[in-house]
This record gives structure tokens, sequence and C-alpha cells, in this order.
């Protein structure tokens, strides 16, 4: 495995790593889990709604939610690195 420098290095990474628990949430009633494969295919889907409101590299986003799974989602797709 390459040394994972960047936020773009981990998302290739991630990709590979299948049905292995990525991300535990309690949400105050119950632990949610999160394989990995459910995090690459929400980071792709939030990355074609972004597309769909032309949103764009060097556009401002705010990012306003509960810490958890999907909120993780949006942060990778708006933050500077994610963008290819």
């Amino acid at each position: 495995m390459k040394t994972l420098t960047t936020l773009q290095d981990f998302l290739e990474e991630i990709g590979r790593l299948g049905s292995r628990e990525a991300v535990r949430y309690f949400n105050g009633y119950r632990t949610e889990a999160t394989a990995y494969e459910t995090l690459y295919y929400g980071i792709g889907a939030f990355v074609r709604e972004l597309d769909s409101r032309d949103i764009r590299k060097g556009d401002r986003v705010l990012l306003w939610g509960e810490n958890r799974t999907e909120w993780l989602m949006a942060f990778w797709d708006a933050s500077p690195e994610a963008w290819w």
C-alpha cells in the first residue's frame, strides 16, 4: 500500500476496502456502521449533486448538520483537495 498523504490518495484506497467498516456513529439510540463502499458511493453521489447545481472548484459551500456519516461525505467533496 502506498503512503496516503492527501484526501485523493485515501479516496483511491477506500474504493478497494469494500464492506469493511469505515465509520461508526451513535445517534443517541443506536449505533450505525457504514462500510467503505457505502462511503465511497456516497461521496460520488454528492459530487454529482454539486455538479447538478453547477457548484465548481472555488465556489464556497456551507456545510450545516450533525457530525455523522453524511456530513463526512459532503465534507470530502467540499474540501479543496477533493476536486480532481
